[in-house]
């Protein structure tokens, strides 16, 4: 049986989910992937994007937005356990 999604279609939609699109490339070229461990700098899960927070100064509410990028960290923690 094919895969799941055409090729075309994946790319085609690879703009508008940049997240998973990182992550597909990541695995083709056989680099480590972040988000296959946990983040220790933001606390983000497995299969989670990293966060930075973000304070809001008129009335200090603060939030957390997502990264497009994982923290530094998180990679290399990726990195050595791909290596172990």
């Amino acid at each position: 049986m094919g895969t799941y999604m055409p090729a075309a279609v994946k790319d085609a939609l690879a703009v508008h989910r940049p997240v998973r699109a990182e992550r597909e490339r990541l695995a083709a070229e056989g680099q480590p992937d972040p988000l296959s461990v946990s983040c220790g700098w933001c606390k983000a899960s497995v299969d989670e994007p990293c966060r930075d927070m973000r304070t809001n100064p008129k009335d200090s509410s603060v939030r957390a937005a997502r990264r497009r990028t994982p923290h530094p960290s998180r990679m290399d923690a990726a990195a050595t356990r791909g290596a172990a």
